[in-house]
């Protein structure tokens, strides 16, 4: 990632500074995916732009009215964000063997229910011995060999004495509405054609629902502040739904 520093952009699951519920990777494969995504270049020259439009759509998340999970009520209290849940569909385990930005388990290896990156995407967390309190983003699992691969080197390698714990990534319609809601704050990527990006952020300072800017049209709606387009209030919604 090419992203200023100075933005402090943190996608770290249960990180005590995380400020995004995406990652450039995870977000950058979603749009892959996703139909009409030219509003969302893949070259790393617009990560910044990325970041902040993801760091953006992480607040609107996070202040979505009755986006309540009592799950997030525990003794672990030292995260920001609402998801991941801490203590929540966790694995904890010894470590074997380390490398660079690895661990390996041998206790993890051909768990009948957890395959290939089963925790792609979730959180490890030191939590005691050699590295203790190192919190690093899971981007692949080998379930074979019971590694785990993070996402950066670790500052300071584990050991045989370290203690981890696994969280499983947020929940997907979380990641969802996240993504869906960074594209609406998402600079437009240069097209040549109009700068939506400057008319974008003219039409929400004056709270306008909905505009067609060239061949691009949105609508979307303002709660607590911030645009939430129809899909992902649909995702939100329906995990409201599902904690009352």
């Amino acid at each position: 990632m090419a992203i200023d520093v100075a933005i402090q952009f943190d996608s770290t699951p249960t990180g005590r500074a995380a400020n995004s519920y995406s990652g450039l990777d995870r977000a950058n494969t979603y749009f892959l995916q996703r139909p009409d995504s030219g509003n969302w270049p893949s070259d790393a020259s617009n990560d910044d732009n990325k970041a902040k439009a993801l760091i953006q759509a992480t607040r609107a998340v996070n202040a979505y009215p009755g986006l309540i999970d009592d799950r997030f009520i525990n003794d672990d209290n030292d995260q920001i964000l609402l998801f991941p849940q801490r203590n929540v569909a966790r694995r904890t385990g010894i470590v074997d063997s380390v490398g660079a930005d690895t661990i390996v388990d041998s206790e993890l290896a051909n768990q009948s229910q957890e395959k290939d990156n089963f925790w792609q995407w979730g959180g490890i967390r030191i939590i005691r011995g050699t590295g203790a309190d190192q919190v690093l983003e899971v981007i692949a699992f080998t379930s074979s060999t019971g590694t785990i691969q993070v996402v950066e080197n670790w500052t300071t390698p584990p050991s045989t004495d370290s203690e981890y714990e696994l969280m499983h990534r947020i929940p997907d319609q979380i990641f969802y509405a996240c993504c869906e809601i960074a594209y609406l704050y998402m600079p437009d990527a240069d097209s040549g054609d109009f700068d939506l990006g400057a008319e974008r952020g003219l039409l929400q300072a004056q709270r306008v629902g909905s505009f067609s800017v060239g061949g691009h049209s949105e609508k979307f709606v303002m709660v607590e502040g911030f645009m939430i387009p129809p899909l992902a209030r649909q995702y939100l919604d329906l995990f409201v739904v599902r904690c009352y």
